[in-house]
């Protein structure tokens, strides 16, 4: 069965935000990193800060423009905070959140 992440990014360089969905998560970033992708190319490195795994790529796209519609407000800052309280101290991501239920909650409280 496939799965779909959908996933924050930052750069390290500009400390800038990009917002995306795919189903295989490490190659979309090696994707962001090379400079592939023309909206990210200026902010090379980009970390991944924050992942969610959904079961279709229908539920995905859904939750990717639900988030992006927080971008810059209080919702999507609380998401950011909650992920960055989580990180290991190698600073790899360690927050992922498994939604197998559309119905689930769709933001953070």
């Amino acid at each position: 069965m496939v799965m779909y992440f959908v996933y924050i990014l930052k750069s390290i360089k500009s400390g800038k935000h990009y917002i995306g969905y795919t189903s295989d998560l490490e190659e979309r970033l090696k994707h962001h990193n090379t400079g592939a992708n023309r909206s990210t190319s200026f902010g090379r490195p980009w970390k991944i800060i924050y992942k969610e795994t959904l079961t279709t790529k229908a539920e995905a796209w859904k939750r990717e423009q639900e988030i992006k519609s927080y971008k810059g407000g209080e919702a999507f800052k609380r998401l950011i905070v909650s992920a960055s309280d989580l990180f290991s101290p190698s600073g790899e991501v360690a927050y992922h959140r498994l939604r197998r239920d559309p119905a689930e909650a769709v933001g953070p409280a």
